[in-house]
């Protein structure tokens, strides 16, 4: 991503890095991938789009829960959880649900996520935000601590290209957002901007 996107791009391309993060690859959205994929930006390997469907995504279901859910998840997708807090969630969970509030968001129900400091849900918020301040209030507190670090370690730990694609995709994406609300002595406090 070498030039700035459109406020609809930017939307969707947040939207699309949340739903990877939040669950496993269905059919609708595999084929989808499959459709969007080009040599500049490849979701799926060849190797595995040559299988039948149904095992393609069980395939990258299976790298899903090796990443994410574990038992013993290599990447776990919490703040909590890369910040080393006692519980899941903590201190971290009760941020993001402050943040939620102040942005009148809710994360939907039928969502599967343990808790509300789950990365896919700092995108998802991310793709809500247009106000310059307000993006880098959030990228300064809710994202800067953990999520460059967390987006790394995926990318390193990936066995799929999926995960890798998906962890370069978020790290432009973000530092789209930095180089375009960089912070300056005008700006608010972050403090100001959000609880």
């Amino acid at each position: 991503m070498t030039s700035a996107l459109d406020t609809a791009a930017r939307h969707d391309l947040y939207l699309l890095v949340a739903r990877l993060l939040r669950e496993e690859v269905d059919a609708a959205l595999y084929h989808r991938l499959i459709a969007t994929q080009r040599d500049e930006l490849r979701w799926i390997e060849p190797e595995i789009a040559e299988l039948p469907e149904q095992l393609a995504v069980e395939v990258l279901a299976t790298e899903y829960c090796r990443l994410f859910i574990g038992p013993d998840p290599v990447c776990p997708p919490f703040a909590s959880a890369v910040r080393g807090e006692a519980l899941l969630g903590g201190r971290a969970r009760t941020d993001m649900a402050e943040l939620l509030r102040s942005l009148d968001l809710t994360i939907d129900p039928r969502a599967r996520i343990a808790s509300s400091d789950h990365v896919a849900v700092v995108f998802a918020v991310l793709s809500e935000l247009s106000d310059p301040g307000a993006i880098r209030a959030c990228l300064h507190r809710f994202v800067s601590p953990w999520v460059p670090t967390w987006l790394s370690r995926l990318e390193r730990e990936a066995e799929r290209t999926l995960f890798r694609t998906l962890a370069r995709v978020a790290r432009a994406l973000i530092d789209e957002d930095h180089a375009c609300c960089p912070a300056d002595s005008q700006a608010p406090i972050v403090e100001d901007l959000l609880p």
